[in-house]
């Protein structure tokens, strides 16, 4: 289960590049 929260942080970085 490290790989998936790994993913929702990279969404999270990207969505909070706005």
């Amino acid at each position: 289960m490290g790989m998936l929260f790994l993913l929702v942080l990279s969404v999270i970085d990207i969505e909070s590049a706005d």
